[in-house]
């Protein structure tokens, strides 16, 4: 192995392992430069900052074979909760890193990656008057949102039990909207 991956996981376990009982917020670059006896200097030839530690771990660790199977068209019921359950194997890392939000975030990052299944999945080319990116941006957050509140949970359920009740709770709330957009105004 290159002394370049090496030292990407030196840094890529002292982050995790500091994430376990850390918000990702108050870790900084020394702490984790010190766990692994590295200058500031090699962290930053790698990675500009620590969100961008956290999505190379996720791409490392879930999301570049989770990618290959979007991209041959594999969307699919099992592919979502293989997702769910690779997260879920790390919860307190992933539950930590999607607690972030903002520019740079791991968060918003899986939002734009999810942009296109969402996309594809809604069949929204036959619905001009929504603005595509916002509204796919938003469902992802939607998503995103609920996946953190499930992680969170100690224990969490099923990553079956999670997708049904996410799948239920957006459909009401479709219905709900749609309600109430049908009825007259007084």
């Amino acid at each position: 192995m290159a002394n370049s991956q090496i030292t990407k996981r030196a840094v890529a376990v002292s982050l995790k392992q500091r994430m376990e009982h850390t918000p990702l917020e108050k870790i900084t670059i020394t702490d984790i430069c010190d766990d692994c006896g590295l200058n500031r200097k090699s962290f930053y030839y790698h990675f500009q900052n620590k969100y961008e530690l956290v999505i190379w771990i996720f791409e490392e660790e879930i999301g570049r074979p989770i990618r290959e199977k979007v991209a041959s068209n594999r969307v699919s019921l099992s592919l979502a909760i293989e997702l769910c359950e690779a997260l879920a194997s790390e919860r307190g890392f992933y539950a930590n890193a999607l607690r972030v939000t903002g520019p740079g975030s791991f968060r918003e990052y899986l939002a734009h990656q999810m942009q296109p299944m969402v996309l594809r999945s809604l069949s929204m080319e036959h619905v001009p008057s929504l603005d595509r990116d916002e509204t796919t941006y938003l469902i992802s957050e939607f998503f995103l949102s609920s996946l953190y509140r499930w992680l969170e949970r100690t224990p969490p359920s099923s990553a079956e039990a999670f997708l049904e009740g996410f799948s239920s709770a957006s459909l009401a709330l479709a219905k709900r909207i749609q309600h109430l957009l049908e009825k007259p105004t007084e």
